[in-house]
């Protein structure tokens, strides 16, 4: 019997294939970490950067609004602040203060601009205020404005991104710029109207400090990412170092298991008592073992795989004295289907155990038909035995010897189931001259031989009960019956009597359909024949031999004891008769010596014999 798992068990050469995948699949995950996380460094750092560039758009609006609200500021004219040009049509655009200070008006844009100027030179970070309606041409917005300013009519409400400006990467943000009431002072002619869309400022941020420090982020992460990576491959490689040990001292584990297992196979193989082993949960015939093969008469392939109680168990599905009756079986006599729906009669013992495997029932069982058998003889041996010493006991009693041989017949025929028995002795020729067939037969083999004696027919039990007939006597030599009488055989069994050419009348044993005839020759103490019992039966004699021996060691007895017995009675007779005739003669002689004593007396003389009596006394 061999072991299989229900799981594909890992080998070497598999954990060498998963390991290399191990190793590509962390390596995999480690650079997609890194990958995430270096972006979400760089959209950190961009928000970052947004937040500012909307810090300062928040101060350049502040500024601007302030300047609004105070309607511009006047200051003196420089070489650096001249007189707007573009504020001409505002009629108090130059004065002059009391003290005779010539003032020009700086508007919120005019402000705004010479601020953003002055902070670019000192932090790098600029800001320009630009329209689609311009008042100042040099306000006049590049490509990228000038498609966030369409954006913004179109209700955005800001456009950001990083791009590359003079050579350098840097972050631009724009947000409209919102016209109000104080805005109308200097714009009115521009048909700008109060909350509307009046441009847009953008901020300009340098990116690179930022990226500065988010390179030396990204440098962080690659390097934690490649030490997580490392560390992960060596233990990796660590754990399948340990699982390839493991792996090689399983396969050596299940190497002797299954070396084990093939000797245990082999043991099974051999051993002369049926082996099963079931799944308990499917109740499918994983195993059999050839004896038990041998036994069902099935072949292998239409009992493994298949359901135990569909083919050689008697019990019906759901019926399992194991599994669903929860028995113990211990030596229990039942029955083993086989094939063809025939049975055996066993005797099993089922044990239930766990392997790798799951749960599995053995089975292990002995084919008993032969021992039930030879317990059937043994119990009919018992009853037969009892039975001839209870016939002996009674052979025992006083009586003729041809009841007792009648009895003895009536014994056999009711016990063993016989056509009929009969019982010759060996007697004097007694019918040669009264119509014995035998007697002047020109038959060789009927021809009588012996001068002086043939067999006695004695009595008849059973079909045929007559005494007279071709077998009323039987010369010694003719037949079965008269060969047995004077033959070297004790017996003569056959189960052919229909064929068997020692049968006399083959006819006779057809038309009655006989099976069996038994002879056996009865001796004295002298092995001297003293007669032939003989029967015919409708079933085979063979196991009934032992039997049938002891009966005719029993009949040889009886006729043995009773022809002891009659010699003695004889005896007896001839003794007794004597004896009569010595006891007249001694009285005569008595009776003579008292008359002469008589006489003597009589005559005057003493008397001459002794002890007679009267002359004694005289």
């Amino acid at each position: 019997m061999k072991t299989v798992t229900t799981q594909k068990m890992l080998t070497i050469a598999n954990v060498q294939s998963l390991k290399w995948l191990m190793y590509g699949t962390w390596t995999v995950i480690i650079v997609l970490t890194m990958v995430i996380l270096i972006s979400e460094e760089r959209a950190t750092t961009i928000e970052l950067v947004r937040s500012e560039a909307i810090a300062f758009f928040h101060k350049d609006v502040s500024i601007r609004k302030w300047a609004a609200m105070h309607g511009g500021v006047y200051v003196s004219p420089t070489e650096v602040t001249p007189p707007n040009p573009y504020l001409s049509h505002i009629p108090d655009r130059d004065i002059v203060s009391t003290d005779g200070k010539k003032l020009t008006l700086m508007n919120p844009a005019y402000i705004y601009r010479q601020l953003s100027e002055e902070f670019a030179k000192e932090y790098g970070v600029t800001g320009h205020l630009t329209s689609l309606n311009l008042l100042r041409p040099e306000n006049l917005p590049d490509q990228w404005e000038r498609k966030a300013l369409a954006q913004f009519v179109k209700g955005a409400k800001e456009v950001s991104n990083v791009s590359i400006l003079n050579g350098k990467s840097v972050f631009r943000l724009m947000r409209p710029l919102v016209t109000i009431k104080e805005c109308l002072k200097c714009h009115d002619h521009q048909d700008y109207k109060d909350g509307g869309i009046q441009g847009g400022i953008t901020i300009t941020l340098p990116l690179e400090k930022y990226q500065i420090i988010e390179r030396r982020e990204i440098i962080r992460i690659i390097g934690a990412g490649s030490l997580l990576w490392l560390f992960g491959l060596f233990g990796a490689f660590f754990a399948f170092h340990q699982i390839k040990i493991g792996l090689q001292a399983h396969e050596e584990a299940e190497k002797e298991l299954m070396r084990k297992e093939e000797r245990n196979r082999k043991i099974l193989d051999t051993v002369q008592f049926g082996i099963l082993i079931i799944d308990f949960q499917t109740q499918n015939i994983d195993y059999l073992n050839p004896a038990a093969l041998s036994m069902s008469g099935y072949q292998y392939t239409d009992l493994v795989g298949k359901p135990c109680h569909q083919l050689v168990c008697s019990k019906a599905q759901g019926n399992c004295p194991i599994i669903d009756l929860n028995e113990k079986m211990e030596s229990h006599e039942t029955v083993l289907r086989c094939a063809g729906g025939s049975t055996v009669n066993i005797m099993k013992t089922v044990k239930l155990i766990e392997t790798i495997n799951g749960r599995k029932i053995i089975e292990s069982f002995v084919d008993i038909s032969t021992l039930k058998q030879n317990q059937v003889l043994l119990d009919a041996h018992a009853v037969r035995t009892t039975e001839i010493n209870d016939l002996q006991m009674r052979l025992l009693a006083p009586g003729l010897l041809t009841d007792k041989l009648a009895l003895i017949c009536k014994s056999l025929v009711d016990n063993f189931s016989l056509y009929f028995a009969r019982i010759w002795l060996i007697g004097p020729k007694d019918l040669c001259q009264k119509g014995c067939c035998h007697a002047n037969s020109s038959e060789e083999k009927l021809y009588c031989f012996h001068s002086t004696t043939c067999l006695h027919l004695k009595t008849s039990v059973g079909k045929y009960t007559h005494l007279d007939g071709a077998h009323g006597r039987i010369p010694l030599g003719a037949y079965k019956i008269g060969q047995l009488a004077t033959g070297e055989q004790r017996k003569f069994i056959t189960n052919q009597v229909s064929t068997d050419p020692r049968i006399h009348d083959h006819q006779w044993a057809r038309k009655h359909n006989l099976v069996s005839f038994a002879g056996y020759r009865l001796m004295d103490q002298d092995y001297k024949t003293v007669g032939v019992m003989a029967m015919f039966a409708k079933h085979q004699l063979d196991n009934d031999d032992i039997h049938l021996s002891r009966m005719a060691e029993v009949v040889s007895q009886i006729i043995v004891t009773e022809k002891a017995a009659d010699k003695l009675a004889q005896a007896l007779f001839s003794a007794e008769r004597l004896n009569k005739l010595t006891m007249g003669r001694e009285k005569r002689i008595m009776a003579m010596k008292l008359e002469v004593n008589k006489l003597l007396i009589a005559a005057g003389n003493p008397p001459k014999y002794k002890g007679t009596g009267e002359a004694d006394n005289e």
